[in-house]
Parts: C-alpha cells; sequence; structure tokens
C-alpha cells in the first residue's frame, strides 16, 4: 500500500512541475503570426486542390484573396452533383452533406433555399435528426453576409 502512494505522489509531483515547467514553452509557440502563418498555409494548401468541395468554398470565399470564379464553378458543381437532396444520387461519405452544402453555398454567394428549385435551407430545418442547435446556426448562416 505504502509502494501505490509513493508512486501517486511522485507520479502527481513529476506531472504538475511538468505542467508549469512545459506551460510557458506552449504559450510562446502560440503568437498571432504563428496562427496567420498556419492559416495562409492552410489557404495555400486548400487552393491547390483539383476538386472544391463545401468547406474548400467557405474557406478560400472568407480568405484574404478570396475565390476564383474558376474555383467557385468547382466548388458549386462538386455541391450540386454529390448532396444527395440537390442530385438524387446518394454518394455515401464522399458526398456533401446538407449543413456543409448550405454553408458553402452561402459562402459562394448562392441561395441555398434556392438550388434548382430545392430549398435545401428548408430540407436541413425539417431534418428529424437535426439538433436544435444546428437549426438556429443554419438559420444565422442565411443572414450572413460576406
Amino acid at each position: 500500500m505504502k509502494k501505490k502512494q509513493f508512486v501517486y505522489w511522485i507520479s502527481l509531483i513529476l506531472g504538475l512541475t511538468l505542467l508549469f515547467a512545459g506551460g510557458s514553452n506552449v504559450a510562446r509557440a502560440d503568437t498571432s503570426a504563428d496562427v496567420d502563418s498556419a492559416i495562409a498555409s492552410g489557404v495555400k494548401l486548400t487552393a491547390q486542390k483539383e476538386t472544391l468541395d463545401a468547406w474548400d468554398a467557405a474557406i478560400l470565399a472568407t480568405s484574404d484573396n478570396g475565390i476564383t470564379d474558376a474555383q467557385a464553378q468547382n466548388a458549386y458543381n462538386d455541391i450540386v452533383t454529390t448532396n444527395y437532396f440537390l442530385s438524387g444520387e446518394d454518394h455515401g461519405y464522399a458526398g456533401v452533406s446538407n449543413v456543409a452544402g448550405v454553408i458553402g453555398l452561402r459562402a459562394l454567394g448562392k441561395d441555398p433555399a434556392n438550388i434548382n428549385k430545392k430549398d435545401l435551407v428548408g430540407q436541413v430545418i425539417n431534418d428529424p435528426l437535426a439538433q436544435r442547435r444546428s437549426r438556429i446556426y443554419i438559420l444565422w448562416l442565411t443572414t450572413w453576409k460576406l
């Protein structure tokens, strides 16, 4: 029993020491320049992708350089053809979800409530599996101005 208590106290003291000693190093690494660099790298990698999806559209549309017309068309085509509700075809996990579709279309400046005479926002709101928080979030996104 004494051996277990000894190991417990040693590990507790060692853990707290490492927490306080390592905490200052973590704070120095998280500067705004580091965050900006990581965001710029992510945007650059996203812009180089051959096929863009809804999330890629949102990333590029809100980036400093924006989204080109060709990239916007690429993302729009992907959303419309791989979303089950809009295309009528099940693409499984490779497809664009309804929520991602709304976000991507909104980022592209399109009205997700009227895509090929289909209401993707209404589909999300009426989805029995959607949680209340998601519904409010989608309603907020439909009024979002870039």
